[in-house]
């Protein structure tokens, strides 16, 4: 296993969705981002429609499920060539504060009475240190690192110190503009 499992959990869900007649979008900020959950959503339903691509010149908006890029939706053409979204499964969702992916979810009718959105994240602090709550009402669901080591998802971390003498001999060099 190369994680704890996001893609397969996008998948089902996203199958579920489709066998109960929604129509899914899977988002992602990069395009082996959305063929893994294309794969994942093959691999939970081997016989089912195969998943949409929308992202740079792959348009394929009409399946019942679509993995697609922020960034190619943040393009008004391509977003509503997408048609309406009952679901919508965020990928990597500690980017959604952002005003780009913030434009697209609210333009799928996110966070909406009838749109039902769900994220997924294994970074659960974003950099700019802006809350994830200003986004997603709550966590539902959480694995730990100590979890996923325990269960052989994730090696167990080593560290070793490397004392190098002459390594700081680098801070006698001078800084010029």
């Amino acid at each position: 296993p190369t994680g704890t499992g996001k893609s397969t959990v996008i998948a089902k869900l996203a199958v579920d969705a489709r066998a109960n007649g929604g129509r899914v979008i899977m988002l992602a900020h990069r395009g082996e981002l959305l063929d893994q959950m294309a794969a994942s959503v093959m691999t939970v339903d081997p016989a089912g429609e195969p998943v949409g691509i929308v992202a740079a010149d792959r348009d394929e908006p009409r399946t019942g499920i679509v993995a697609a890029s922020f960034q190619t939706l943040a393009k008004a053409r391509r977003l509503k060539s997408l048609g309406p979204r009952d679901v919508v499964l965020v990928d990597e969702a500690h980017h959604a504060p952002a005003k780009s992916y913030r434009g697209v979810l609210d333009a799928l009718g996110s966070f909406g009475p009838s749109v039902l959105t769900c994220g997924f994240t294994a970074t659960m602090v974003r950099a700019d240190q802006e809350a994830l709550g200003s986004i997603w009402e709550a966590v539902v669901y959480e694995k730990s690192l100590a979890w996923a080591i325990a269960e052989g998802y994730l090696v167990t971390p080593r560290g070793k110190t490397v004392v190098m003498d002459d390594l700081n001999q680098l801070a006698r060099i001078r800084n010029v503009a």
